[in-house]
């Protein structure tokens, strides 16, 4: 499966689709069998966490990064460097997809609790409304 998932990956790059579309890869969770599922952390994080990456074209791109010099509550940040560190929600997801339906419209409210803008550091949890099964900050 991953040779495929790399090939089918390769050639979409390689056909100029992703020069205007936003393309999401996601599944429901990681390794779940093995021994590293059933004794080490990472087995439990991969387990219960999914798996999410996006690409985005670069005009979407460079739009983002501009609207988070220009109106996001930390400057000088790329939104996609500081959310690859951060906690990230379905909520945020959420977020994403009503920002891309409007795009190029845009909702400062949607954009703002998108992963298209740099989402608060340190946020727990708690205020992300994830159970305590599902943390990973433990």
């Amino acid at each position: 499966m991953d040779d495929a998932l790399a090939a089918f990956l390769e050639d979409l790059g390689d056909s100029g689709e992703l020069e205007d579309t936003v393309f999401i890869l996601g599944s429901d969770h990681g390794l779940h069998m093995g021994v590293n599922f059933l004794f080490l952390q990472s087995g439990r994080i991969e387990h219960q966490n999914p798996f999410f990456v996006m690409s985005v074209p670069e005009q979407l791109h460079q739009f983002a990064e501009s609207f988070q010099q220009h109106h996001g509550s930390e400057k000088g940040i790329s939104p996609f460097v500081a959310n690859e560190q951060r906690l990230i929600s379905p909520f945020e997801v959420y977020h994403t997809f009503r920002a891309l339906a409007d795009w190029p419209k845009v909702d400062g409210d949607n954009w703002k609790r998108s992963l298209f803008a740099a989402q608060r550091a340190g946020k727990t949890c708690d205020e992300a409304g994830i159970g305590e099964i599902f943390c990973m900050c433990k």
